[in-house]
């Protein structure tokens, strides 16, 4: 009998990048801008121009320059604290599919991460992009998460989330970030890795 199916998503739930990029921009620009700092209530969308524009720097942020660190080597990203355990204990009882709205571009480097991080844990990985790289006739996460029978989306994108819900899929939201501030109440929310474990062994019961 074929395993339930869970769609992941890669950045902020697997992969560390919010830090990262933190660490990136104030190196490029020589600031000190804290971890904290990205924590500030702020919309999804726009929320790193958000926090760069609090501390007078967002003009200066060199963004094709950090887009092409993500696209030839992402060997300096740290997996999320709990991801590669919890990952290791899900993929015995679920099959794991990534579902990334990352740039299409990354996509080598992202399998390249993925091997080097979570080894055979991953059953496909689907890069959509985003509007910004594909147009609007990218599909959503909902949709994919119809197309390839996947009942969980876990996602730090309460936009995400919603749409995995609205084409059948139940949706966890990961993490606590920023721009979780106006996540709709209804939406499952999990912290990190081990409350994603918590509630995976919840259903069984």
């Amino acid at each position: 009998m074929s395993k339930p199916v869970i769609a992941i998503d890669i950045d902020d739930v697997l992969a560390d990048s919010t830090e990262n990029l933190r660490l990136r921009v104030n190196q490029m620009l020589g600031v000190n801008i804290e971890s904290q700092h990205y924590k500030v209530p702020g919309p999804y969308w726009s929320y790193y121009e958000h926090v760069w524009e609090k501390h007078n720097v967002a003009h200066l942020v060199n963004h094709i320059e950090l887009e092409s660190d993500m696209e030839n080597d992402q060997s300096h990203i740290v997996p999320i604290v709990g991801a590669q355990k919890a990952l290791t204990a899900l993929v015995k009882s679920y099959e794991i599919i990534l579902v990334t709205a990352r740039n299409p571009a990354w996509a080598s480097a992202t399998e390249v991460w993925m091997h080097n991080n979570f080894k055979g844990v991953f059953k496909d990985l689907h890069i959509l992009g985003s509007k910004k790289h594909q147009g609007e006739g990218t599909k959503t996460k909902g949709e994919v998460c119809k197309e390839v029978g996947a009942s969980w989306l876990i996602d730090d994108n309460p936009e995400h989330c919603l749409s995995a819900v609205e084409y059948g899929a139940q949706a966890v939201l990961f993490g606590d970030y920023g721009w979780h501030f106006d996540a709709p109440k209804h939406l499952t929310k999990c912290k990190d890795w081990p409350a994603v474990l918590e509630y995976f062994d919840g259903l069984k019961d």
